[in-house]
């Protein structure tokens, strides 16, 4: 339910805050007092275009916040969470801002939201009906939900839409397998080709830096050669040589441990080294014992290191992992045309499947149509459209759907001797509400948008009728908050909470204010709204009548 409505700077409202009551509520007032300008507030919290005309004369921006109850099962959690939206409770918090240039911009909780979202939400938290956009009962799909709601026939629609999900995955499927066919033959030539020429090379991982540093010997061989033979000479063929210096330092350093035992722990040290050096001279002995140079297998490495390079550039530089993928796609293509044949097979199975439950389900929709339109005239006479013909067209769509194969469309005629036409071309907001109402009347308990706005429905509307409307919008108040802005007493008076809406003049500008009446500012209303002077006690007792009536 709508809780709170707060409005800053908006046309001629400077600031203004309503606290919405459950059940139904009433807004009145005297003619240019400012109802529109609330429903136009709405109208932005639903997503409507804004421009630079909202935003009151002399200030820079102007913004509109509503708070809604939300109940848990309501889609709209579904909505926030695929934007990655939260929220700590069950309250909902939207906030739409215009600045005087023109630009608006959206929140939700907080966050900022484009306007297209902002109507999705606003589609399933508010129905405005009457001379403004937001009129859900002239949306096709919509009318489509109304005839599925009145005959149970949900479930159903769940099914087709999960039968139409696979069917265009399946769809998908074949299409890309139809088309990697085409050309089967010669992909398969181009992999295996690619897969013997990167076999051939017998690659291994690990070889690539060992040919490289073979390579680098091979390539500075004679001067690797002099520095061994240099090591060498250094090492034992000096005279002195290195190993003969460090024999003698040792033979030194115990001789003088012999007089200083501190120094024994050195030469250890000393002989530690000593053996370094003997096992560095080993090594070199043993890695460069054979220094032949072989100009034959330098060329072969440098040949296999460019082949190498060669197929990483053309391939990628993980030719294990390239192999792999190749070797895969070979697999698939070979055994491609059974897969083929398998998804055509579901695709087809699916398809049957799907067409047999589209006819049944157009089938119910026919037979629903029927009841939904002979209701509607029944309710559209009560409520004082008496040469009301209603009619639902259920039409085979060029294109199916995740609801089906169907095409709904409602069709009214409100006067005698004219044929019914779509519903979106009724010209008079207010019949389209009291059509609303109708439909709201018959599917009370089903329908999921919990706030419903009723603007201009008592238009041409008076005595009985008007009583009549008045009750309907009572009864649907027990299932939905009801927000009616209206002319006429009869209506009014059946309301839990009644507001009223004033312009008030100050010094210097007007603005408007909506306040919640109480039961002697109630009556005083009641009997202006019915023509009669408000502090009259004719009128007053008149209007006390009406209220007594209207609690019933």
């Amino acid at each position: 339910m709508l809780k709170r409505l707060f409005i800053k700077n908006i046309a001629l409202i400077e600031e203004l805050e309503v606290e919405w009551g459950k059940g139904f509520n009433a807004l009145t007032g005297e003619t240019g007092a400012g109802k529109s300008i609330t429903v136009g507030a709405l109208l932005l919290i639903l997503g409507e275009k804004a421009s630079s005309d909202w935003v009151r004369e002399g200030e820079t921006r102007g913004w509109v916040e509503a708070s809604f109850e939300v109940s848990n099962d309501s889609e709209i959690w579904g909505l926030l969470s695929e934007q990655g939206l939260e929220t700590d409770s069950g309250e909902l918090v939207i906030r739409r801002e215009v600045s005087s240039d023109g630009k608006s911009r959206a929140f939700v909780s907080g966050s900022q939201v484009n306007i297209s979202f902002l109507k999705s939400m606003g589609e399933c938290l508010i129905d405005l009906h009457g001379q403004h956009a937001h009129q859900s009962l002239l949306k096709p799909h919509r009318q489509m939900e109304f005839v599925d709601l009145l005959g149970n026939l949900m479930d159903q629609r769940k099914k087709m839409k999960e039968s139409y999900t696979r069917l265009q995955n399946l769809l998908e499927q074949k299409k890309g397998l139809e088309m990697i066919f085409q050309d089967r033959e010669k992909q398969l030539d181009f992999l295996r080709y690619q897969e013997k020429e990167i076999k051939a090379l017998n690659y291994q991982p690990s070889e690539e830096v060992a040919l490289e540093d073979e390579a680098k010997i091979l390539s500075h061989h004679e001067r690797i050669k002099a520095l061994v033979q240099s090591l060498e000479n250094t090492l034992s063929e000096s005279n002195p040589s290195l190993r003969d210096l460090f024999s003698k330092l040792v033979l030194d350093l115990k001789a003088i441990a012999e007089f200083d035992s501190s120094l024994i722990p050195e030469i250890s040290s000393l002989e530690n080294l000593h053996y370094a050096v003997d096992g560095i001279q080993s090594l070199i002995r043993e890695k460069f014992r054979v220094m032949d140079y072989d100009p034959e297998r330098l060329e072969f490495i440098e040949e296999r290191l460019l082949e190498i390079q060669r197929l990483k550039k053309k391939y990628g530089d993980d030719l294990e992992k390239i192999l792999l993928e190749i070797q895969e796609k070979l697999s698939s293509l070979e055994r491609g045309e059974e897969k083929l044949e398998e998804i055509s097979a579901a695709y087809k199975n699916e398809e049957k499947f799907y067409y047999e439950n589209a006819d049944r389900l157009t089938q119910q929709r026919k037979h629903q149509s029927q009841k939904l339109a002979l209701g509607m005239v029944k309710e559209l006479e009560v409520l004082g459209m008496k040469a009301a013909r209603f009619e639902v067209r259920v039409e085979e769509s060029r294109m199916i759907g995740p609801a089906g194969k169907d095409e709904i469309c409602f069709y009214i005629s409100t006067n005698a001797g004219e044929s019914p036409k779509p519903l979106g071309e009724i010209a008079s907001g207010g019949e389209l509400s009291r059509v609303m109402l109708a439909m709201k009347a018959l599917l009370s308990e089903k329908s999921f948008v919990p706030v419903l706005v009723f603007d201009e429905i008592d238009a041409n509307l008076g005595g009985t009728s008007a009583h009549q409307v008045a009750h309907k919008l009572k009864d649907l108040s027990r299932n939905h908050q009801v927000i009616a802005i209206t002319h006429l007493a009869q209506i009014a008076a059946c309301a839990d909470q009644h507001y009223g809406v004033e312009k008030v003049q100050s010094s210097k500008r007007v603005t408007i204010q909506i306040r919640s009446l109480n039961a002697q500012d109630r009556a005083r209303e009641i009997a202006r709204m019915l023509g009669g002077n408000q502090t009259s006690k004719i009128a007053l007792t008149h209007a006390q009548e009406l209220l007594s009536v209207g609690k019933k």
